[in-house]
């Protein structure tokens, strides 16, 4: 990584899974003015969802879209890159409005291993933990 050895930071790419180091390096060929066009975007979609999101408790979605792929089938680059961003869609969403989320269980074996996601806007964790708890409590009976 050129860019962080220039300004003084040492790249440490091999402390990394491979996968995760690949996803970072995408970074190195950005512009600093993309960067901050960036930024600003999304601070614009936090606001925007904010204000949307203001009057309710939680947000109420699944965790993935998708069922979880057998292991055997990620073995191939392609698939496994496939399968992560298909299941990380959902997090995702709340990760860039810098909001707070939990997963709760939504499936007693042998039923596939769903879950549901209870989001709010960042510094609201209460709420959706609560509802979580509840959540649990009656899922579990």
């Amino acid at each position: 990584m050129d860019a962080c050895l220039s300004i003084g930071m040492k790249w440490r790419g091999a402390d990394y899974d491979p996968r995760a180091s690949s996803r970072i390096r995408r970074g190195a060929g950005m512009s600093a003015a993309d960067y901050l066009d960036r930024l600003q975007a999304r601070r614009d979609v936090i606001s925007r969802v904010s204000v949307r999101i203001e009057g309710f408790d939680a947000l109420v979605m699944p965790t993935a879209h998708v069922l979880p792929p057998r292991t055997a089938a990620l073995g191939e680059e392609v698939a496994y890159t496939a399968a992560n961003l298909a299941a990380l869609r959902n997090p995702i969403l709340v990760n860039m409005m810098e909001g707070c989320a939990i997963s709760v269980p939504a499936a007693r074996p042998p039923e596939p291993p769903v879950g549901v996601m209870l989001a709010a806007a960042g510094g609201r964790d209460r709420r959706p933990l609560a509802i979580a708890a509840a959540a649990e409590a009656a899922i579990a009976t």
